[in-house]
């Protein structure tokens, strides 16, 4: 069965942490930032739900037999993910000059989260149920 519930906490978490990032390094006004922040759900949320679900990714047709392994996936998942960051942030439009988007430390630190995001939620997963319970 495909986890989504994991992969969708932790997409939100990591976009939180992307959004922390795009405080911290673009230079506009803090509407303009949280909503490229919230953007971000957009593509982490679903390469989360990627992360989580690898023997469904690797069963898709268009991926090489050479590159069927889980730890190419998880890789290849998080370089994708630190480029889309990096380029959206490149193409910020409200910054108030050049160079004022997200540093690649950034976006590879969210790129590693991304891959990282199943291992991650293995730890954090108790406390989501506990806070899911009902007393």
């Amino acid at each position: 069965m495909a986890e989504v519930i994991g992969a969708v906490i932790m997409g939100i978490l990591i976009a939180i942490i992307d959004t922390i990032f795009m405080i911290k390094d673009e230079s506009a006004d803090a509407k303009t930032v949280l909503g490229h922040g919230l953007g971000s759900l957009v593509y982490l949320i679903p390469f989360c739900l990627a992360a989580f679900n690898l023997d469904f990714v690797i069963g898709m047709d268009f991926i090489p037999e050479a590159a069927k392994n889980k730890g190419i996936i998880l890789a290849g998942l998080g370089v994708i993910t630190a480029i889309i960051i990096h380029a959206k942030s490149a193409m910020f439009k409200h910054s108030k000059g050049l160079g004022t988007h997200i540093t690649w430390a950034h976006s590879l630190v969210v790129g590693i989260l991304v891959a990282v995001s199943p291992f991650v939620y293995v730890f954090i997963s108790p406390f989501v149920e506990g806070l899911t319970k009902k007393s």
